[in-house]
């Protein structure tokens, strides 16, 4: 009985705690599916309600979603588009704005990979970029535009003296601006109407034009802009108006696109982002202000009628034509008669020369290509053996008026009165100058350089010598040489440069070095290049080239100039002291101090001397005082000693006398 009731509690027991175990383990999944299900309920809530909204959105808009509101900096300015005009930048305000319409505002500025996305359902007007791929941003995230502000001046300014007369004009360029906005310069034309006012002595602006007296207007011309005065009449008084104006204009804006910066945050369908924190771009740009700035302080001369010109003195750059060269301009008017007469064009005409009595042009050249004809043979290049005339077309302009008898020189030459003609608008000046054309030269570089002669050692206290020359005046000649100090200081043996010199070497100085140079000009047919070789006095030295002649030398290869500085130096030396006498004389032997009370050594001496009988001393030619005093001293010691030794042979005489005695 024991064991059957033993047998079956122990199987109740058993079945008991399998029961029990199943009922645990079956609520242990029943609590793990409730947990899976909560968490799940928690992941589907925000994009359940994001549907909701987006759905509700759309139903009632009838678009699809709007992107995300872009940030923009509120120390940068709004995005202009690229033919705007520069506008004041609010650094107060923070504006916000979608970002379509700040992407639209940048135009083409943007990168080409951002400019639409193949997923999008719809692109906003004026296609605007789409960030590619995102529809939204978690926690309130945008786009902050970085717009960095640049501004360029064109400088405008007017020469310090104007003169307009009777109805005439005067233009002037302002300089070109850089080619990418050139074609924007129509934006700033402009005509502004100016009254000259004599109780101020100033040019007034006015708006009325019937009430003005002078007209400026401002347009742009072959890249830059041209400013043109004209004096329209009206009442005015003659003299002088100031014209003042300090401006700046703006014409034109460009944009820039930068670079964009993705701060780290989470993007809705970036699987590979691991921030929890809101996305963050930064589009970076740059945008170019353009501007005019006009300063102008200029004295504008009216007069009523023209004014007579007398003389004409005309600068040309002509150094002389050969074979195979091309014609070109060479003649200018003097800035002082700018507003008074202008070159109307300059000509050179190729003469038939086969009958001396009878020349005349079979070709021409014009700098001004409206002067040929159809059918005028043109000279390209000039022809060797042939015959040339060069003449100049000169107009008068502003209301001035060349006068009768007028004269004109060329570099300060006068110019044959024949050669000068009055024509209805001017000057017509033929020839002023003329040639044969000889054969083309053939140049030849110069290898050695050689100044010889040249003084080029000195002594503490010299003067500068110059006595250079050179060897071989076939070639190149001598112009100049010149030492240099270290301390910056120069002398020059030829007086133009020298006399401008303000540390100048008067004399050379101990203990200071000196560097040699010289200048040398070519030939016609010769030049100088990088590896001639300088020789002074028959040696080599290296050197090194000035300024203008290295200019030359890197554009060309070659120069016709030569003012270097080599690196021979000297370095004075001071001026040795005096070599004493080798045989000094003798300081004279110190006297014997008498005792008190004792009469004078000298006495004695003399007393002795007087007594003694001495050998007659034959006497030199001369004797010096120093050697006198040297002799006297002798013989009074001599003297001293022959009386001590008298006087002591008397005592003893007297002595010997006593004993006997």
């Amino acid at each position: 009985m024991q064991g059957q009731h033993f047998a079956k509690q122990t199987q109740r027991e058993r079945a008991c705690s399998l029961v029990h175990g199943t009922w645990r383990c079956a609520g242990v999944r029943v609590a793990s599916v409730g947990a899976c299900a909560l968490m799940v309920g928690q992941l589907l809530l925000p994009s359940v309600a994001l549907a909701t909204e987006c759905a509700d959105s759309a139903a009632a808009t009838g678009e699809v979603a709007a992107a995300p509101a872009a940030t923009v900096d509120a120390n940068a300015a709004t995005t202009p588009t690229t033919e705007a005009a520069p506008a004041t930048q609010n650094e107060a305000d923070t504006q916000q704005v979608s970002l379509a319409d700040t992407v639209e505002g940048a135009g083409d500025a943007m990168p080409a990979e951002q400019n639409a996305s193949s997923n999008n359902a719809a692109m906003p007007a004026g296609n605007a970029i789409m960030p590619c791929g995102v529809t939204d941003v978690t926690g309130g995230g945008g786009v902050t535009i970085d717009t960095n502000v640049e501004s360029y001046y064109r400088e405008c300014e007017l020469p310090p003296e104007i003169s307009l007369t009777g109805g005439g004009s005067f233009s002037w360029d302002f300089g070109p601006v850089p080619d990418e906005v050139a074609d924007k310069l129509s934006n700033a034309s402009e005509t502004k109407y100016y009254k000259a006012d004599a109780a101020t002595g100033a040019l007034v602006e006015v708006a009325d034009q019937s009430q003005s007296n002078v007209t400026i207007s401002i347009a742009p011309y072959e890249g830059q802009m041209r400013a043109t005065l004209t004096l329209t009449g009206g009442d005015f008084v003659d003299g002088n108006y100031a014209l003042i104006r300090n401006e700046d204009v703006p014409f034109t804006s460009t944009l820039t696109f930068d670079g964009t910066d993705y701060n780290d945050g989470i993007l809705i369908g970036d699987p590979d982002s691991t921030s929890d924190k809101p996305a963050q771009i930064v589009v970076h740009e740059t945008r170019t202000d353009y501007y005019l700035r006009y300063n102008f302080n200029t004295v504008v001369k009216l007069a009523a009628h023209g004014q007579a010109i007398n003389s004409v003195d005309l600068g040309s750059g002509y150094i002389g034509y050969r074979a195979g060269d091309t014609p070109a301009p060479t003649t200018h008017v003097p800035y002082a008669d700018y507003d008074k007469y202008e070159i109307a064009y300059e000509c050179w005409e190729e003469m038939d020369n086969s009958d001396p009595t009878d020349l005349h042009p079979v070709a021409f050249w014009y700098s001004d290509e409206g002067m040929y004809t159809p059918g005028m043979k043109r000279i390209d290049k000039f022809e060797e053996g042939k015959h040339y005339m060069h003449s100049v077309m000169l107009r008068q302009k502003n209301g001035y008026e060349f006068a009768n008898g007028c004269t004109v020189a060329i570099n300060g030459e006068p110019l044959n009165a024949m050669s000068v003609q009055k024509v209805e608008d001017g000057l017509f000046l033929a020839p002023t100058t003329s040639f044969t054309c000889e054969k083309a030269l053939v140049w030849q570089a110069i290898d050695t350089v050689e100044i010889n002669g040249a003084t080029v050692t000195f002594k503490d206290g010299d003067k500068p010598v110059f006595t250079g020359a050179t060897s071989d005046d076939t070639r190149y000649w001598y112009q100049c040489e010149f030492w240099n100090s270290e301390d910056g200081a120069g002398v020059n043996s030829a007086w133009f440069w020298d006399q401008n010199i303000e540390n100048h070497i008067d004399t050379f100085e101990a203990g200071k070095t000196y560097s040699y140079g010289f200048y040398l000009k070519s030939h016609e047919g010769f030049y100088f290049t990088r590896d001639t070789r300088v020789t002074i006095n028959g040696k080599t030295y290296g050197y090194w080239w000035n300024e203008s002649d290295a200019e030359n030398l890197d554009r060309d290869g070659k120069t016709t100039t030569m003012w270097v500085y080599t690196n021979l130096t000297m370095t004075p030396e001071a001026t040795p002291a005096p070599t004493p006498d080798p045989r000094p004389t003798p300081d004279p032997e110190p006297k014997p101090d008498a005792k008190p009370g004792q009469a004078p050594t000298t006495a004695t001496t003399t007393t002795t001397v007087s007594t003694t009988k001495t050998p007659a001393v034959k006497p030199t030619a001369k004797t010096t005082d120093a050697t006198l005093a040297a002799t006297g001293d002798s013989t009074g010691l001599v003297a001293a000693a022959m009386s001590l030794a008298g006087a002591i042979t008397a005592a003893i005489g007297i002595a010997s006398k006593r004993r006997e005695n």
